[in-house]
């Protein structure tokens, strides 16, 4: 009995390693990466983006396609707020802060 045990460890070990590569080795869906200057032009999908990257908990110093789409939206609506503030689109506040 003890034999059997010992000699089926390798195949048990050959069968676990077949299966861990097979699983690394499956295809992830290739997400396209869009500059920041097609997020200025897609209000929308900018904020569409920014939400799922919230969701999903997309980290900011990743490089992985998703992060750099993020960044990308992030940066387009940082810009885009800050062409509306130099325009002078805000309202003032008559909230005291201090």
């Amino acid at each position: 009995m003890r034999v059997k045990v010992i000699l089926s460890l390798p195949w048990i070990f050959f069968v676990f390693a077949s299966c861990l590569v097979l699983t690394s080795c499956q295809q992830q869906p290739e997400v396209e990466v869009k500059t920041m200057e097609y997020y200025l032009a897609h209000d929308e999908e900018r904020e569409a983006v920014l939400h799922d990257c919230k969701n999903k908990g997309v980290s900011e110093t990743a490089e992985t396609p998703e992060a750099r789409n993020c960044r990308a939206a992030l940066n387009a609506r940082q810009h885009k707020a800050h062409e509306e503030a130099v325009k002078g689109k805000f309202e003032k506040s008559d909230r005291k802060t201090w």
